[in-house]
């Protein structure tokens, strides 16, 4: 990092990226022996993160001390940007800063790829419901699974889940249980193959669970 900034020229912000719980501390430094403002894309809390995951109950101490690193770097910068209302009011419920400070800036998504493909195969008459992800609980697929099983006799509807993470084998074990064949499991995709999928999807499911992370999940 000292290197690379060794190599730019005078500037009027330094902004740091995600994730920069870490790097906003060197970054800080910097940008006061420059005289210069500091700005920092939270994007997302890494506490969160490991929260969800239950670190807490593998590495208490850690996550303590990941709270508490993480709570100071958001005390550094002059300038704190966050994608939705409801993180930031995260943020100032878990870190105590206001959550006027943030600026909201929207998540996106890499438009030079997810645009619709003109020569796509077209649509067939079921309707597909699609959820892509990395299957972490706070994207509540379980609720999916359990809607799947509700709507098993509607003729036409079929679930689809494509990606992986550590929900998907109890998540997988759910869909056994129940003996689902509206139900099917796809690994990742390349980005054009996912493309086309989701132009065959009817409907895309995120996040089903009401927290801070699942309002980030829902701007994506």
């Amino acid at each position: 990092m000292l290197v690379t900034y060794s190599k730019i020229p005078d500037y009027d912000l330094l902004m740091v990226g995600y994730p920069g719980q870490f790097d906003v501390f060197l970054a800080r430094l910097l940008t006061l022996l420059k005289g210069r403002p500091l700005g920092w894309d939270v994007f997302m809390s890494i506490y969160l993160i490991a929260l969800e995951r239950g670190l807490d109950r593998k590495h208490p101490r850690i996550l303590k001390v990941l709270r508490r690193i993480e709570g100071w770097g958001l005390r550094l910068p002059h300038l704190l940007v966050i994608d939705t209302r409801e993180y930031a009011l995260w943020m100032e419920a878990t870190h105590g800063i206001k959550a006027d400070r943030f600026s909201l800036v929207p998540t996106g998504a890499d438009d030079r790829v997810f645009q619709r493909r003109v020569n796509s195969p077209q649509r067939d008459r079921s309707f597909l419901v699609l959820y892509y992800g990395t299957f972490i609980p706070n994207h509540g697929v379980e609720f999916i699974v359990e809607a799947a099983y509700l709507l098993r006799e509607q003729e036409g509807l079929r679930f689809e889940f494509i990606g992986d993470g550590p929900d998907r084998p109890k998540v997988w074990e759910q869909a056994q249980k129940y003996r689902l064949k509206n139900l099917s499991f796809i690994d990742w995709l390349d980005k054009e193959a996912l493309v086309l999928r989701i132009q065959q999807a009817r409907y895309l499911s995120g996040g089903l669970r009401d927290d801070a992370s699942v309002a980030h999940d829902r701007a994506e």
